[in-house]
Formats: C-alpha cells, sequence, structure tokens
C-alpha cells in the first residue's frame, strides 16, 4: 500500500505548486485539490 519515498516526494512537490498556485490565483478550488493531495501524502508517508 504504501508508496517509495520517490513517490510521496513528488505528491508533497505537486502539493505545494498547487497551493502556491491556489495563493497567487486566490482561487479556493486550487487550494482544496493542495489539502487534497498534502492528505494523500501524509497518508502514503505514514504508510511507510
Amino acid at each position: 500500500m504504501a508508496l517509495p519515498k520517490t513517490n510521496s516526494s513528488i505528491i508533497f512537490l505537486i502539493a505545494i505548486i498547487f497551493l502556491m498556485m491556489g495563493i497567487f490565483s486566490g482561487s479556493g478550488g486550487t487550494l482544496v485539490a493542495a489539502g487534497v493531495w498534502f492528505v494523500i501524502g501524509l497518508l502514503f508517508s505514514g504508510g511507510d
């Protein structure tokens, strides 16, 4: 179930990118997407 560390890092990187996009664009949907990616990253990294 747990992903390799490299994949977890990519997920966190995607979350950060979405978060920055959300901050600069002011889009609530983008912030929600960043939150979802961040939770996914936490789940997979916690699985290790």
